[in-house]
């Protein structure tokens, strides 16, 4: 389907994965911990590590660790995460397309704390938004509709009148919960499978944004799967 546009009044973004190229950096990290605690990577982690904050992973994985254990190793594992800024880079695409939206009708909404999510923006040279929704700030994170609907709210849109980028299943999940309408952007074979997003694209290239009398206008460059 080619030449296909739809309407939104606010835009909202996931931020690793969708915006920054974060993908090799956050599975090296989970590399590192799976291997360190006699984990298999590629059965018992990668499912589960995309798209969340590393603390409820962590405690998928170490159920029998206490709370203050838990908060040293979600510390260690962040404090590796902001060592590996310099290896990111932005989705194609990203950096044209965020720097000539209109201030604040787009958010971003992310499982990241906002030091980690800060850092990997401008690492990549793309801009904070005004409306930037990171993890601490909402009750439930990621496959729960929290973080869309704050970011709906902070952008002063019902969530059916935003439309959501994102990458992975829990994010996909949770915006379509939202209401919100959901283009799965840079999806992982796992992802396909499993997610229902109501537009698919590679990366930022394949689409054409404008903004007029109070609206956006996607417009599709190239055949989008549903």
């Amino acid at each position: 389907m080619m030449g296909k546009s739809i309407e939104c009044k606010g835009l909202i973004f996931d931020l690793d994965g969708t915006l920054v190229d974060s993908g090799e950096v956050v599975e090296k990290v989970w590399k590192m911990f799976a291997d360190r605690y006699g984990f298999d990577f590629e059965k018992q982690v990668l499912p589960i590590c995309h798209g969340r904050p590393a603390k409820y992973p962590l405690k998928e994985l170490l159920p029998r660790v206490t709370e203050e254990e838990m908060d040293a190793v979600e510390d260690e594992f962040n404090a590796i995460e902001m060592t590996m800024l310099e290896e990111l880079k932005p989705i194609r695409g990203a950096d044209i397309l965020l720097p000539i939206l209109p201030p604040g009708k787009w958010a971003i909404a992310t499982s990241g704390d906002n030091n980690l999510a800060s850092g990997r923006l401008k690492s990549a040279g793309l801009p904070i938004p005004k409306h930037f929704v990171t993890a601490g700030m909402y009750k439930n994170s990621k496959p729960h509709p929290d973080p869309f609907l704050m970011a709906a709210q902070s952008l002063g849109f019902e969530p059916e009148d935003c439309i959501v980028f994102e990458d992975s299943p829990a994010g996909i999940e949770g915006a379509k919960t939202a209401g919100c309408t959901v283009i799965g952007i840079n999806l992982v074979e796992a992802a396909k499978k499993v997610s229902k997003p109501d537009y698919v694209i590679n990366d930022m290239t394949e689409i054409r944004v404008s903004y007029e009398k109070d609206s956006f206008k996607i417009e599709f460059l190239k055949t989008i799967r549903r």
